[in-house]
């Protein structure tokens, strides 16, 4: 009997193999599927006899079996995958960020942030090198106009991002 159990453990070692491979081949077009591989092993040997004058005791088997189903992945895509995901994930955040900084400084009671900082270092130019004149006077307004934006700004990130 023990020759038609090898040969019964055998094909249904076989089966599950089939199986496995079936699973593999439907889900080919699966998004994030990895393939799978059965990885078979032997069952234990009976020892028949044993003689110390021989290289190697009388054994006969008992079979295969199906150890294990192990996936099938390539390590340096997994690698390469993982850090262009994180790589991603940093560039949406600070895109996220920079959107908010924008919205944030955008259009100031009608007048863009960038063409008020022009005219404050214009302004401050022109005191390093004129010394107090009209110019400066007139843009101390702009002064406190910065100064009321950014605080109002460092405001609106604290209360967001705290």
């Amino acid at each position: 009997m023990g020759s038609l159990y090898i040969g019964s453990s055998g094909l249904q070692t076989s089966q599950n193999a089939l199986n496995t491979t079936a699973h593999n081949l439907s889900n080919v077009d699966t998004t994030g599927y990895t393939r799978q591989q059965v990885q078979q092993s032997n069952r234990a040997y009976v020892t028949l006899s044993t003689d110390p004058k021989s290289i190697s005791n009388k054994q006969t088997g008992l079979g295969v079996t199906y150890s294990r189903v192990k996936q099938v992945r390539d390590y340096f895509l997994d690698k390469t995958y993982r850090k262009e995901s994180g790589r991603s994930m940093f560039y949406e955040v600070s895109t996220e960020v920079m959107e908010e900084v924008e919205s944030q400084l955008g259009e100031l009671n009608g007048e863009a942030f960038q063409t008020t900082m022009t005219d404050f270092w214009t302004a401050i130019q022109e005191l390093s090198c004129k010394g107090a004149s009209l110019i400066w006077t007139g843009q101390l307004h702009n002064w406190d106009f910065i100064v009321a934006l950014l605080s109002a700004t460092i405001s609106a990130f604290s209360v967001r991002f705290i």
